[in-house]
């Protein structure tokens, strides 16, 4: 796992790298992006998994506060339906979900 560009990431880039080199699942192929309170991230993996601050092209995107996000992420337990809700899900659904799944610490 790669962070592009470390001395421009945006704090949601940071912090989705850090859950991700704990991950436990295998991150499905594609690219995500993730948006919230105004930053943008997007984790692409093409063989070579990386995390980018900033805008570009997504197969799927995840958009919600970063609380939600983290505390979502951070769950070890089934996911939380209350607030699963609070995420606003573009694209690939399933994609999504196996990113989610994978994330989860």
């Amino acid at each position: 796992m790669i962070l592009d560009t470390p001395s421009r990431a945006n704090l949601l880039a940071v912090c989705l790298y850090q859950l991700l080199l704990r991950a436990e699942r295998p991150l499905p192929a594609g690219t995500a992006m993730i948006i919230s309170d105004g930053m943008k991230a997007r984790i692409v993996n093409d063989g070579n998994p990386r995390v980018m601050s900033g805008d570009g092209p997504a197969d799927y995107t995840m958009e919600a506060g970063l609380g939600v996000l983290l505390k979502i992420l951070a769950h070890k337990g089934p996911l939380l339906p209350a607030a699963t809700v609070r995420v606003r899900l573009r694209g690939n659904p399933l994609k999504a979900w196996a990113l989610l799944r994978a994330m989860r610490c």
